[in-house]
């Protein structure tokens, strides 16, 4: 009953990432984190991303801005070590508030928007690579930085979306080299990483009959139950 659930969330999780661009780990990592405890899970998702990541560039290469994206990567590259050192000290019920935490950032990640002016041209990139890598590697969601940079700085749709599978596939490489690959059995990873691509796929299909708003409710909606119950998990966990 575990793998169908899991296998579910990445079929979903992929369809979202192909539909609105970003999201993958908004949908899944919650749910993973619950399934899989806070190491594991978010090691999962890092995992499947990084293959989907893969699978949506090599149908919008034509579209990546390559500056602006080195400038991301290379900044949350530099952030990657000191996230490692919260997570290699953080205690199991202080990630899960970590990563409920983050969850909760990305998706009050609109009002960030507008209170984050400062975050344009390189300086911008710089600052919003940064904390997105620190995200990333501590909790596998880097959203809420790369969404308001990319607003602030009137980065076309489609060459955000396409260039953020560059950032991102950088971030997913650099978590698994600092955090190693989830401890769970070989055959799992793999079903969990093909139903990841076939999730790419099917968006592939269906953004050409789903209205834009209905995939993004319906991300919103599934990533507003996991983060909630992963805040409730964390929180319950401190009070053992």
């Amino acid at each position: 009953m575990l793998l169908v659930v899991a296998c579910i969330v990445m079929v979903v999780a992929g369809v979202v990432q192909r539909l609105t661009g970003l999201g993958f780990a908004l949908v899944a990592t919650p749910l993973m984190v619950l399934l899989y405890g806070p190491v594991d899970g978010v090691l999962v998702v890092v995992v499947a991303g990084a293959v989907a990541a893969i699978v949506m560039l090599a149908t919008m290469l034509g579209e990546v801005d390559w500056r602006r994206s080195l400038l991301l990567a290379t900044a949350g590259v530099a952030a990657s070590p000191l996230a490692a050192w919260v997570v290699h000290v953080s205690p199991p019920q202080a990630l899960l508030l970590i990563v409920g935490s983050a969850g909760l950032l990305s998706l009050l990640g609109g009002r960030l928007v507008s209170v984050a002016r400062m975050l344009t041209g390189t300086r911008g990139a710089l600052f919003a690579g940064s904390a997105s890598g620190f995200l990333h590697v501590a909790s596998g969601l880097s959203g809420p930085p790369l969404v308001a940079y990319g607003l602030n700085d009137r980065w076309d749709q489609r060459s955000f979306a396409a260039s953020l599978q560059v950032v991102f596939l950088v971030y997913h490489l650099i978590t698994v080299a600092w955090r190693g690959l989830p401890r769970i059995e070989a055959e799992e990873l793999g079903w969990l990483i093909g139903l990841s691509i076939l999730g790419t796929l099917l968006g592939v299909l269906l953004a050409r009959i789903v209205p834009s708003r209905w995939s993004r409710l319906g991300m919103l909606g599934i990533a507003w139950a996991g983060t909630i119950a992963v805040l409730v998990r964390g929180a319950l966990a401190f009070l053992e």
